[in-house]
């Protein structure tokens, strides 16, 4: 077992030393990771957000700036992780709510049907770019 230990540790040594293999392939990972730096998001966090403000309300803050406004219904717009205290599950896609903020309806977002056609999109454009590529290099010869 120790010769074994030996052996490996001695290869590692002539690896660096003599750019044996796989010499390329780890300073191809360390460059790869060293561009990853700073880039890497937390993973308590969910996608695309760096931090949470926590001076931030828990739910939207309505003002009225005018007493004499009209008394339509206003449609907010929101997406995934919005408004996470009346849809907790995937947040709420919109939301009509009344003049004093009160939330009339809201639309949950629904990441089943928003990607459910995903991989479909992904095998026709896999296929498209095929047929172009074996056109082109037909083309060529």
């Amino acid at each position: 077992m120790a010769s074994l230990c030996l052996m490996a540790f001695t290869y590692g040594v002539a690896t660096m030393m003599y750019q044996l293999f796989p010499y390329g392939i780890i300073m191809n990972a360390k460059a790869a990771l060293s561009c990853t730096e700073g880039y890497i998001e937390e993973d308590d966090l969910f996608a695309g957000v760096m931090a949470l403000d926590p001076k931030a309300p828990a739910k939207p803050v309505i003002a009225t700036l005018d007493p004499d406004v009209g008394t339509e219904h206003l449609l907010v717009t929101g997406g995934p992780y919005e408004f996470m205290q009346r849809c907790p599950k995937f947040g709420c896609m919109a939301w009509v709510i009344d003049r004093k903020g009160k939330v009339l309806h809201s639309w949950e977002v629904d990441t089943d049907a928003l990607f459910s056609d995903l991989l479909i999109i992904g095998r026709r454009w896999i296929e498209r770019a095929t047929s172009i590529h074996l056109r082109c290099t037909s083309n060529a010869t």
